[in-house]
């Protein structure tokens, strides 16, 4: 009789325990409902003709988004600018007008499991401003990923473009002038669901070298910004350059170092849900120095992809040389969990910097503990 009633109060005892754990234990709707990894696969290329292709493990094209930048050393828009696309579930392609000079690329895919929806295609962008019709997203958590390519032998008006969600239903894609070749810019509009996007324009006069952009406040380990400019002239490499950064929580950074002609910058802060862990900086780089390699904390590389703000690719640099963006545009490739490395393809006895972003995203649905 002792022994039964024992164990009928300890089964009460373990019923009340559960239940006062499951009323601790809550999983958050927000969380659970948020945008979650499958796989992030990365790599590097390298191209000296007019095209290149990378096989990929096979993606769902609906959820899938190419990030990617590159370096190269050469003055003509046919052989620096280039476009890249998932042009398949099992395949990357990179191009431009022109071969000739080598392209280094450092790319990722990142392929989510659920809460992200994306949309893609060429534009021949015909007219310097184009509106591309889209199924219509949600416009406080989409954004817009984008690369081109442009023939001419002058890095001039025509070669920088950007793009902004104007409506639900409307990507506008902006340069001074048309582009000069047939479905030269590739376009992908991400809507990820528990991201907040803010976006707007900033312009840094001519004259002047920095200009700031005050925001709504972000949390800085779960954010980043991306932005594109255009210009109404022909650039030196030290006005075109422009590293793209967080001053605060509540301000955006421009810098660049030459002051030759106004740029119209066109930025997206995106701030991701709960779970997804964000570093940042700006690494500097001596005139002898093409490489440099930043420790970050460990992350997963299966999860995690590095961007830079300002065209997917630029930094700053002093060097005045015409058109040609060497000393500028950096590749950003984790080469471990810990390590960042930051190339550029030439320093033209120059110093340079570039801002960049590690963003490990969230791969399981996570569990909040509240306080009873």
């Amino acid at each position: 009789m002792k022994l039964m009633t024992h164990n009928i109060w300890k089964a009460l005892a373990a019923s009340v325990m559960l239940v006062v754990a499951s009323a601790c234990l809550v999983v958050s709707p927000v969380w659970a409902a948020n945008a979650r990894i499958n796989r992030v696969q990365s790599g590097t290329a390298s191209f000296t003709t007019t095209t290149t292709d990378v096989t990929i493990t096979s993606v769902d094209l609906t959820k899938a988004v190419l990030f990617f930048s590159y370096r190269v050393n050469n003055n003509t828009p046919a052989q620096i600018m280039v476009k890249g696309q998932i042009s398949s579930a099992t395949n990357v392609h990179f191009e431009r007008v022109t071969g000739g000079a080598t392209v280094d690329i450092a790319w990722y895919v990142a392929e989510f499991h659920s809460g992200v929806t994306v949309q893609r295609a060429a534009n021949t962008h015909a007219s310097a401003t184009t509106n591309v019709t889209i199924t219509a997203v949600t416009l406080a958590q989409a954004f817009p990923v984008f690369s081109y390519m442009n023939d001419g032998s002058t890095w001039g008006n025509d070669d920088q473009v950007t793009a902004q969600l104007t409506s639900t239903t409307n990507l506008q894609l902006v340069a001074a002038a048309a582009l000069n070749t047939v479905n030269a810019l590739e376009w992908q509009v991400a809507d990820y669901r528990g991201a907040t996007v803010e976006t707007g324009t900033t312009t840094l006069n001519a004259g002047s070298a920095s200009t700031t952009q005050a925001i709504t406040s972000v949390d800085l380990t779960r954010s980043i910004v991306m932005a594109e400019y255009t210009s109404p002239g022909n650039l030196l490499t030290d006005s075109a350059g422009v590293v793209t950064k967080f001053n605060s929580a509540t301000q955006l950074n421009f810098q660049r170092t030459g002051t030759v002609n106004a740029l119209t910058i066109r930025w997206k802060v995106v701030q991701f849900p709960l779970g997804v862990h964000v570093q940042s900086g700006e690494e500097s780089f001596t005139n002898a120095e093409t490489q440099r390699n930043v420790t970050i904390t460990a992350v997963d590389l299966t999860k995690t992809i590095a961007i830079i703000g300002m065209h997917q690719r630029s930094g700053r640099t002093p060097d005045t040389g015409d058109d040609n963006p060497a000393a500028t545009w950096f590749t950003a490739q984790l080469t471990s969990s810990t390590n960042l490395q930051l190339d550029r393809a030439a320093h033209g006895s120059d110093t340079g910097a570039v801002g960049w972003f590690v963003v490990e995203f969230q791969r399981r649905r996570a569990i909040m503990v509240d306080d009873p």
